[in-house]
């Protein structure tokens, strides 16, 4: 009777054994891959403050983008108000050197020195409206490229956008270049075209 007891207390110790053996097992399983869990959120994590980084650098870009372009857009309906209120000097003065003088030949003095006076004028609202054209022109090219890395984030992770803001990677000859051009030209030119459908067209500059 001895015997039989202590054997079936070896069984029961050697099964309690198996079952903290498997336990131990479960809980190194465990460990690790919550360890695995912990470093994926981590990277997550990273990866999500980076993209908050450079998006509010780019949004920094835009808004100095169009805090210049406003400010050229008031300095040319400054203009605008500082020409019309020359126009009509002019005006006044040409009416009053007719009303004194009525004489053919200094009428049309007076009216030439208005012309080139108007050209010039003109030609200095069509530098400043050159000057808005290209501030908007600017807007839309950095939207564009926005938009262009935010397609390649949405496509892929782990993008090194910093790394994509320098240029092409070092390592490559002008050949395999060429190779890279040439195979990404069709696919970019139909992004371009959908980015461009997509976009709403600026106002117009006010007309003078």
């Amino acid at each position: 009777m001895e015997r039989e007891h202590t054997r079936e207390l070896s069984m029961q110790v050697a099964a309690a054994q198996g079952v903290i053996g498997d336990l131990q097992r479960r809980g190194r399983t465990a460990l690790e891959e919550a360890r695995r869990s912990e470093a994926k959120l981590q990277a997550v994590i990273d990866k999500a403050r980076l993209d908050h980084e450079e998006f509010q650098a780019a949004a920094e870009r835009a808004r100095h983008d169009a805090e210049e372009l406003a400010r050229l857009r008031g300095e040319h309906e400054a203009l605008q108000k500082t020409v019309e209120c020359i126009r009509r000097e002019r005006h006044q003065a040409l009416q009053d050197r007719v009303a004194e003088r009525a004489k053919k030949e200094e009428a049309e003095k007076v009216a030439a020195d208005l012309g080139a006076e108007a050209g010039n004028l003109c030609s200095q609202v069509q530098g400043l409206q050159t000057a808005v054209s290209q501030g908007a022109d600017r807007e839309r090219e950095l939207k564009a490229w926005v938009d262009a890395f935010g397609v390649f984030g949405s496509h892929y992770s782990g993008i090194n956008f910093a790394g994509m803001s320098k240029g092409y990677a070092a390592g490559y000859s002008e050949a395999e270049l060429d190779e890279i051009d040439a195979a990404v030209f069709t696919p970019a030119e139909a992004l371009a075209k959908l980015l461009e459908e997509e976009a709403v067209p600026p106002a117009d500059p006010p007309s003078s």
